[in-house]
C-alpha cells in the first residue's frame, strides 16, 4: 500500500507542479461511502488546478493496478482552515489566528488554545489570545492538533 501511495504522491506531484503548487498529503482510506484517494494541494489552489490534477492522476490511474477494485478520488485544497502541523508551517503563518489542542494539560489545566501567532522558533509557538489579554508559549511536540480559523 505505502509504495502505491508512494506512486500516487509522485504522480501528483507531476501535475500539480504545472500550476506551481506542492502536495501536502495523499490518503487511501476506507470511509463510509468506500474507499477514497485523497489527495490535497498546497498553494494558491484554484478549482480549476483541482480539476486538472485530478484529470491527470484519473487517466494515470486507469492504466495502473489499484489497490481496490472501486474508489473516489478527490483532488482538493486545504482550505482557510488548513492544517497546522511543523515549525516552518506556524512560521510561515505568523499573525494569523490559529486553534489548537495539545495532549496534556498546561499548568493552567487547559488543552485547548486560541491565538494569534506572534513566534514560532526552537520547538515552540507563540500564541496571543486578545479575547483573554494574555500570551501562551506551547511545545509543538505537544500540540495534538491546530488548524488556523480564517480570521
Amino acid at each position: 500500500m505505502q509504495s502505491f501511495i508512494s506512486q500516487v504522491y509522485s504522480k501528483a506531484e507531476e501535475a500539480a507542479q504545472r500550476h506551481k503548487l506542492k502536495v501536502y498529503d495523499v490518503t487511501f482510506r476506507r470511509q463510509s461511502s468506500g474507499m477514497v484517494l485523497r489527495i490535497t494541494l498546497d498553494g494558491n489552489v484554484t478549482l480549476d488546478n483541482c480539476a486538472d490534477v485530478s484529470k491527470a492522476l484519473s487517466d494515470w490511474l486507469d492504466g495502473i493496478d489499484v489497490p481496490a477494485a472501486r474508489y473516489n478520488l478527490e483532488v482538493s485544497s486545504l482550505g482557510i482552515d488548513r492544517p497546522l502541523k511543523s515549525e516552518a508551517e506556524f512560521a510561515a503563518f505568523i499573525g494569523k489566528v490559529c486553534k489548537l489542542t495539545v495532549k496534556t494539560k498546561g499548568q493552567d489545566g487547559r488543552k485547548r488554545y486560541k491565538g494569534r501567532i506572534i513566534k514560532a522558533v526552537d520547538g515552540e509557538i507563540t500564541l496571543s489570545s486578545e479575547e483573554e489579554g494574555c500570551k501562551f508559549i506551547l511545545s509543538i511536540e505537544d500540540i495534538a492538533k491546530a488548524n488556523l480559523t480564517g480570521e
